[in-house]
């Protein structure tokens, strides 16, 4: 099965479902942007339709990877070198930027992937000029300022 997505995004790079499945986000390099697609069947791609958009494309270039907080509130964008942290909400497209970023340009140009513990207190990125995949820990549960 798939879903044609290149009437928002020409390139994809990254797409993440919610806890629920019913929500699938998706970014990539050419609109810069995470565009939400409401699911009627849990993780059934085929059964989704275009929702809204959180426009990051002034905040953010070549993104190409997504992570959520358990509980939702979160949304982290690999984006180049950094990882940038937004508030979402119901109203995705009214989501904010936090000012929170997490610059790893010394060690990636890239970010690929990243995945939070079940917990929220470690996250693991992989980027695309490494070799390594990386741990970070954090006192406050997915808050991406490590100790």
């Amino acid at each position: 099965k798939q879903l044609d997505v290149s009437d928002k995004e020409a390139t994809p790079t990254a797409v993440k479902f919610d806890n629920t499945g019913y929500k699938m986000y998706i970014t990539g390099t050419t609109s810069d942007n995470v565009h939400e697609y409401i699911l009627s069947d849990k993780n059934e791609i085929s059964t989704a339709v275009f929702s809204q958009t959180l426009v990051t494309s002034g905040t953010l270039s070549n993104p190409q990877s997504l992570e959520i907080s358990a509980d939702g509130s979160k949304l982290y964008i690999g984006s180049a070198g950094s990882i940038y942290q937004f508030s979402i909400n119901s109203t995705f497209s009214t989501s904010t930027f936090d000012n929170v970023i997490f610059n790893l340009t010394g060690k990636c140009t890239n970010i690929t992937g990243m995945r939070w513990n079940n917990n929220g207190i470690q996250w693991t990125i992989s980027g695309s000029s490494v070799t390594d995949i990386e741990t970070f820990e954090t006192e406050n549960p997915y808050s991406i300022n490590p100790i």
